[in-house]
C-alpha cells in the first residue's frame, strides 16, 4: 500500500465484507449497501494540545471498528478502497468473542 499517514486525529480503515454484525446490531436494508466495519491500518498521531503534545488515539492499527453509515471519505489507493474517518466518526472497537 502507498505511505499514507493521516493527519491529527483521522484513521483510514479498509472497509469489511463477509461477517454479519454481531448478534443483536441491525442495519436497515437501505444501509446495507455501503459497509459500515473496518479494519483500522493507519492512524495519525491524535489532536495536538496546547501544550503541543498530542492526545492519545483510541483505536490502534488491526481494530476492527464499527464507523457510521454516511461518514469519511471513500479513497482508492493502488487500487484498493478505503474509507477516511476522523475518531469521531468511530463508534465501537469490535472485540473478538
Amino acid at each position: 500500500m502507498l505511505n499514507f499517514t493521516p493527519l491529527a486525529d483521522r484513521v483510514l480503515v479498509r472497509p469489511l465484507d463477509g461477517d454479519p454484525l454481531p448478534a443483536g446490531l441491525v442495519l436497515p436494508d437501505n444501509a446495507k449497501d455501503r459497509k459500515t466495519r473496518g479494519e483500522v491500518v493507519s492512524v495519525g498521531e491524535g489532536i495536538r494540545l496546547t501544550d503541543g503534545g498530542h492526545a492519545s488515539m483510541e483505536v490502534r492499527v488491526g481494530d476492527v471498528v464499527l464507523y457510521g453509515i454516511f461518514n469519511g471519505s471513500d479513497l482508492r489507493l493502488d487500487g484498493e478502497s478505503y474509507v477516511l474517518l476522523e475518531t469521531s466518526d468511530i463508534h465501537a472497537v469490535l472485540q473478538p468473542e
